[in-house]
C-alpha cells in the first residue's frame, strides 16, 4: 500500500503540474507541445494501468498470486517521475524569452522625450560644496585618516592570574565554590 499511495500522490502532482504548464501563455511557454503531450500520455497510461490492476487485484482471492506487484508500481513511478523531473529541470534552467519589439520601442520614445527636454537648455549641473575659505570644492566622500597604534597603550587583553598556592580560593570546600559561582 506504500507504493500505491506514492503512485497516487505522484499522479496527482503530475496532473496538477501538467494543468499549470498548459495554462502558461504561448509567449512565455518554455515547454514544447510534444513534451506536454508526452507527459499527458504517461499520466493517462499510468492512471489506466493502476485502475485496471487494482480492479483485477480486488477480484482475486487472497490465496492467489497477486497481480499488482510492488516492482511494477516502482517501474510506473520511475517512468512518470522521469518525465516530470525532465520538465522541472527544463523550467529551472530556462532563460526568459526576450520581450517583443513593441515593448522595447516604448522606453526609447520616453528616452527621446527626456533628451529633447534637456537639449532645450535644462542642463543638470552637479552640486558643488564650498570649503571654509569660500572656494568651491567637488562633492566627494570624506576620507578617514589612517589609524595608527601607539606603543604606550595598555593591551585590551586582561591578564589572567593564577591563584597563589595556599590561597583562600583553594581552601574553600566545593559547596562554597558553587555558591560563589552562582552569586556571580
Amino acid at each position: 500500500t506504500l507504493f500505491r499511495s506514492a503512485l497516487e500522490s505522484l499522479l496527482n502532482h503530475s496532473s496538477i503540474f501538467l494543468k499549470g504548464a498548459r495554462m502558461i501563455p504561448e509567449a512565455d511557454q518554455i515547454f514544447t507541445e510534444v513534451e506536454l503531450t508526452t507527459l499527458e500520455k504517461v499520466i493517462n497510461e499510468t492512471w489506466a494501468w493502476k485502475n485496471q490492476t487494482v480492479a483485477e487485484q480486488a477480484k482475486l482471492p487472497p490465496s492467489e498470486k497477486p497481480i499488482l506487484l510492488s516492482k511494477d508500481i516502482e517501474l510506473k513511478l520511475g517512468t512518470l517521475d522521469r518525465e516530470v523531473q525532465y520538465l522541472l529541470n527544463k523550467a529551472k534552467f530556462a532563460k526568459p524569452k526576450p520581450k517583443k519589439d513593441k515593448e522595447k520601442s516604448t522606453p526609447k520614445v520616453e528616452t527621446e522625450k527626456n533628451t529633447t527636454s534637456s537639449s532645450k537648455g535644462d542642463k543638470v549641473i552637479p552640486p558643488k560644496e564650498e570649503s571654509l575659505d569660500g572656494s568651491p570644492k567637488d562633492a566627494r566622500p570624506v576620507e578617514e585618516p589612517p589609524v595608527t597604534e601607539s606603543t604606550d597603550t595598555v593591551s585590551e587583553t586582561p591578564e589572567i592570574r593564577e591563584p597563589a598556592a595556599g590561597s583562600a580560593q583553594e581552601k574553600m570546600p566545593p559547596s562554597q565554590e558553587e555558591n560563589k559561582k552562582t552569586e556571580l
